[in-house]
């Protein structure tokens, strides 16, 4: 085993291990039926142009959680929210309007 290939190992594995997380917070979520279920629901049925990240972001700003918390929920950068808003916003063609109102109609 290379130098390099000691520490992309357990990046690999850290990487796996945050996924599973994730995955696990969103199956909880889901399972229950709350707030996010509902507002995943509700956004995936206005929208079909939206990725499912982008469906992911839009219920979590639904609920009016910052970027930050976002990022954090979905383990991704602010940086990427930030994009991830922006091409929603394109995709809906909201130029004006803001996304938080516009998804709480």
């Amino acid at each position: 085993m290379t130098e390099n290939e000691k520490y992309h190992v357990p990046l690999r594995h850290e990487r796996r291990s945050r996924a599973k997380k994730h995955l696990a917070w969103e199956q909880v979520e889901l399972q229950n039926g709350g707030l996010y279920a509902s507002n995943l629901r509700e956004v995936a049925c206005r929208s079909s142009k939206l990725s499912p990240m982008e469906l992911r972001v839009c219920a979590l700003v639904k609920a009016l959680h910052s970027t930050r918390e976002i990022a954090e929920k979905l383990l991704i950068s602010e940086k990427t929210v930030e994009n991830h808003r922006y091409s929603i916003r394109r995709k809906l063609r909201l130029e004006k309007e803001n996304l938080v109102c516009y998804l709480n109609k």
